[in-house]
């Protein structure tokens, strides 16, 4: 409540008092301040608590209340747009007398996805270079009709091809920087040209609670973390505005953010060369200093010339086509399917992938675990590792990235929320069955750079799900899919 103006909040306590004893609840949603009255059932046979969220209406910046009204299909079709644009969606909308179509898109992508949609996501997921055919031979469809399916979905979802790295194979780690401004807080349009002009820098996001500001980025070592921390706080526009800057090692464990088509040029540097000049052994120069011997080629380490600009054109979101990353780059087709295929057996690529980047999700939701009884967490890692695989009904998993961080040590969760209840469901249920935790709850409000990764992985391929077979021997163990046939 410390951040949100005397006249909000004295409307929010004359709206609460109205509804006493029921319990009323300030939500800001990308700047806006939206009431609600939260309400709990309990299921003794499933043990689950649901909690039921009724809207009342919305603050205005001026302190004025305006109550839920009853809305027509078209009002409902334009709030649903605003809300999904407002959250980082890019709905495209239609023309008015297109209106009742586009309102059938919005509800289609609101509601849980069929089968064969789930099957096709999970497989472009798993294996975005995946030819229709190889597809429509998985499913029990044509050629043709697979085609149509997944460009269907590709426009429906915004679906966008990127690569998924090793950046440890590459030598790089990844961290998270948090930031508490604890005076003025800077224009969000100085924070993104300040971390948009940097290629380390994944994604800057402004979130609330603890922190105002969260990036993720990657540095080779602690001392280029320092100079990334110094440098950015002191040499840019950002040294005008006091707070307290917190850098900590993010090792994820589940899916990961996905780099930015700025970031490859930091691969540059990792590129081998041969050598443009050639001595005779027995030449000797006078007079001159001899250059030392070039580096010899590593077949399993050094990434080529050829390799890297097929990583660059991988990385422009389009469906992968041999043939025409050769006619871009100036190499054959066969000579592109080799370097893929070399980034890959090297370890650099794990596989292409898919970003949805056109789902309808409120907002993403930030929870911090901060382990305070490591004895009491450890006993209850079986519990958390199921709650991350659990299966979902949705065009994405139940978490968008789960990983650790050391200062504070804590699991963070990033979970996108679809329905109004989805964030605060997940926190119960979190809060009930890990223990030796304090969880700290937060809301991402604005992506200013980069994005996270939504896609429809098959969690069979997952550490958690490895983990809960081999030492809890909790999973039924099953034959996992092989996606590169």
């Amino acid at each position: 409540m410390a951040e949100i103006s005397s006249k909000i909040r004295e409307v929010f306590e004359k709206v609460k008092k109205a509804h006493a004893p029921y319990r009323a609840v300030l939500r800001r949603i990308n700047n806006g301040y939206y009431v609600y009255i939260d309400t709990a059932t309990y299921n003794k046979e499933t043990k689950n608590a649901k909690i039921h969220s009724k809207y009342l209406g919305r603050i205005t910046e001026e302190g004025k209340f305006i109550e839920k009204q009853h809305t027509t299909s078209k009002d409902r079709l334009a709030m649903a747009v605003e809300l999904i644009e407002a959250n980082g969606g890019k709905v495209i909308m239609q023309k008015q007398k297109e209106e009742d179509t586009a309102l059938r898109q919005v509800q289609q992508q609101t509601t849980a996805i069929n089968k064969v949609d789930a099957s096709v996501l999970m497989a472009l997921s798993m294996n975005g270079a995946m030819t229709y055919a190889s597809l429509a031979r998985r499913l029990g469809m044509s050629e043709t009709g697979m085609d149509y399916k997944v460009k269907h979905l590709e426009e429906l979802y915004g679906i966008k091809y990127v690569p998924e790295l090793d950046m440890e194979a590459l030598g790089y780690s990844k961290y998270l920087l948090m930031v508490k401004f604890t005076s003025d807080k800077p224009d969000p349009a100085l924070i993104k040209e300040v971390f948009s002009k940097d290629p380390r820098v994944l994604l800057a996001a402004l979130v609330t609670g603890d922190y105002d500001l969260i990036v993720y980025f990657f540095a080779k070592d602690n001392k280029e973390v320092t100079y990334f921390v110094h440098e950015t706080r002191i040499e840019t526009k950002l040294r005008s505005y006091n707070g307290m800057w917190y850098a900590a090692p993010f090792f994820d464990s589940y899916n990961f953010v996905p780099l930015r088509q700025e970031c490859y040029v930091v691969f540059k540097e990792k590129v081998w060369k041969k050598s443009s000049k050639r001595l005779h052994p027995g030449e000797v120069i006078f007079g001159t200093v001899k250059e030392p011997a070039p580096k010899k080629y590593n077949r399993s380490t050094d990434i080529t010339e050829n390799e890297y600009n097929v990583l660059c054109k991988l990385a422009s979101g389009n469906r992968v086509n041999f043939k025409q990353i050769g006619k871009q780059i100036g190499i054959s087709p066969i000579s592109v399917s080799y370097a893929f295929d070399s980034l890959r057996t090297k370890g650099f690529l794990k596989r292409l992938t898919i970003n949805m980047e056109k789902l309808p999700i409120r907002y993403n939701a930030l929870l911090f675990t901060d382990i305070i009884d490591g004895e009491k967490f450890n006993n209850s890692r079986k519990e958390l590792l199921m709650e991350i695989v659990e299966d979902s009904d949705r065009q994405t998993g139940r978490y968008v990235l789960v990983g650790d961080i050391e200062n504070p040590h804590s699991v963070v969760f990033v979970l996108p929320v679809f329905d109004k209840d989805d964030a605060i469901v997940a926190e119960q249920r979190i809060r009930k069955m890990v223990k030796g935790v304090i969880i700290r709850s937060s809301m991402v409000t604005n992506i200013l750079v980069g994005n996270f990764l939504y896609r429809k992985f098959d969690n069979g391929y997952t550490n958690q799900h490895k983990i809960l077979n081999e030492e809890y021997k909790t999973l039924e163990s099953r034959e996992l899919i092989n996606y590169d046939k």
